[in-house]
């Protein structure tokens, strides 16, 4: 049977309920704002990550130039002093740093997943050795400011040495427990 043509004054009634259309549209346009909020999140964290990690190198770095400039200045006083003050400094932002990657750590060994994927496992693995490598340097670097610090203070007294010693044998101890643990 042959069709009629739909006039202007036909009614049709549209499948589509346009507040559906609508509560689609601004669902989809929150969930580009909250990827997009994920993203700068991510963005940050790293921004941190590597700010943490670029710190921990240079302070290694400055160890070794403050070293290498203590034989041209073993008898300067200005010099001692401030590089002094400077490895003070470095062993207690070492010492943070050392807190915060065996918190980190721990947070990651202690998480419990039911159900994981093998690249998700990898990516965990991969996380933790940045951090125990990251850990380790923090490590070395308070060791050798601990080190540094002596010399620089002229204190040479067996019992300071012997308390700097067992002091870094119980930091060496605690990495070497997390890292069995993990």
């Amino acid at each position: 049977k042959k069709a009629d043509s739909i006039t202007a004054t036909s009614k049709t009634v549209s499948r589509i309920n346009p507040a559906v259309m609508m509560m689609a549209f601004a669902l989809f346009s929150i969930e580009q704002k909250l990827e997009t909020i994920e993203e700068t999140g991510q963005h940050i964290l790293s921004f941190l990550e590597i700010e943490k990690e670029s710190e921990i190198e240079a302070d290694l770095d400055t160890l070794v130039n403050i070293l290498e400039k203590y034989k041209y200045n073993w008898n300067n006083d200005q010099f001692i002093s401030g590089a002094h003050q400077i490895i003070l400094d470095i062993q207690r932002t070492s010492r943070k740093h050392m807190k915060s990657y065996q918190k980190e750590i721990a947070d990651i060994t202690n998480s419990k997943h039911f159900i994981t994927r093998k690249t998700k496992i990898n990516a965990i693995l991969q996380d933790l050795r940045k951090k125990f490598n990251y850990y380790r340097l923090a490590l070395y670097t308070f060791s050798m400011a601990s080190f540094e610090e002596i010399l620089l203070s002229r204190n040479f007294e067996e019992d300071n040495a012997t308390y700097v010693l067992s002091e870094l044998e119980e930091l060496s101890l605690s990495y070497r427990e997390l890292f069995t643990q993990s």
